[in-house]
């Protein structure tokens, strides 16, 4: 995909109601960077994520970290997108049936670069001087046009 994404939030639109299964089956939005640190976040910390069309979800609680040392996935509380760090993004979700629909790495949004700077505004003054100057001498040139002389 090659393309970039600045929110630490996603928007998700089911077809069907989801459901964790009281914990059998669990939704996941899962992140994997360049250096394959992997995280997941589970759909349905609040409920309404789970049946709400368009429910904002914030990625900056909720997210597990998946700890290679140990083969388990560890509470993560740290800033998960860092700026410049490619991702890639994919899910598993289940519906109320226990219908699994699952994209892995490869398959969803590949290759995505977080953009977490903040926009900056660059003013050319000399372009400014430019036009301001450009606009006075419209506005002298309007004062006293030949209709208006005496």
């Amino acid at each position: 995909d090659d393309e970039t994404f600045s929110g630490q939030k996603v928007y998700i639109n089911p077809n069907e109601d989801l459901n964790n299964h009281s914990g059998t089956y669990n939704n996941y939005i899962y992140f994997i960077n360049t250096d394959d640190d992997e995280y997941r976040y589970k759909i349905g910390t609040v409920a309404s994520q789970l049946n709400t069309v368009g429910e904002e979800i914030a990625l900056t609680s909720n997210v597990e970290k998946y700890n290679t040392g140990t083969s388990s996935w560890e509470p993560f509380s740290d800033v998960l997108f860092q700026d410049g760090i490619v991702y890639d993004l994919y899910y598993t979700i289940y519906d109320n049936a226990g219908n699994r629909r699952s994209w892995d790495r490869n398959q969803l949004l590949e290759n995505r670069r977080f953009d977490g700077r903040a926009p900056t505004v660059v003013i050319n003054l000399a372009l400014v001087k430019t036009q301001l100057l450009a606009m006075q001498l419209m506005i002298q040139t309007h004062i006293i046009s030949p209709q208006m002389k005496m």
